[in-house]
């Protein structure tokens, strides 16, 4: 008789066993997936990597302009910023000149910041009065929001007014992230209207 008794409670003890092991692994398999998978993402914000979370450069040239009298926008810098997400990008842009000495008469310059081939900035207007090295800088500040890949960054200027604008250098600060919003600048037409209904 013992031995059939001992070999019963064997039995319960062995599918006890098998079932608090079945019900551990079935409670317990979830938590540890997510304890490896938090471990796994730890160094990511928002699923994002380090590396894609912000970009910073900065562009510069010194390319000279002379007798510069035209009065479309033409490209002063052109550069290549990528991203490897979808976000925004911002870019500062700084246009310096002066009075060209071809003319006694003053320049007005007038710059813009082109993203992908679309306006990014309001355009900002400097008088050259001065026939100096740098006498007057045209700043510019826009953004838009971007995929993922190459973007294209232009630096444009125009000159209309009765002289002419001698263009010493250019500079471009871009920037991304991944988070935020930018607006879309009024088209010359739009800032026409707002002008004429003031």
């Amino acid at each position: 008789m013992m031995p059939t008794a001992v070999r019963q409670n064997a039995k319960v003890v062995l599918i006890l066993v098998a079932a608090f092991t079945a019900a551990a692994l079935a409670l317990g398999t979830p938590v540890v997936a997510q304890a490896i998978f938090d471990a796994r993402n730890a160094h990511r914000v928002d699923g994002l990597h380090a590396n894609q979370l912000t970009r910073i450069q900065y562009f510069q040239a010194s390319q000279t302009f002379d007798n510069f009298d035209t009065c479309t926008f033409t490209t002063l810098m052109s550069k290549t910023f990528k991203t490897r997400h979808k976000g925004v990008v911002s870019v500062q842009g700084e246009v310096s000149a002066a009075r060209d000495t071809g003319s006694p008469e003053e320049g007005i310059l007038t710059t813009r910041i082109l993203i992908d081939g679309h306006e990014a900035s309001l355009p900002s207007s400097v008088n050259l009065e001065n026939d100096g090295t740098q006498d007057a800088t045209s700043t510019n500040i826009g953004a838009r929001r971007v995929g993922a890949g190459a973007h294209t960054l232009e630096l444009q200027g125009k000159e209309c007014g009765a002289g002419m604008a001698f263009i010493t250098t250019q500079a471009m600060l871009a920037s991304y992230s991944p988070f935020g919003a930018a607006g879309i600048p009024p088209t010359a037409r739009q800032l026409a209207r707002a002008t004429s209904n003031r």
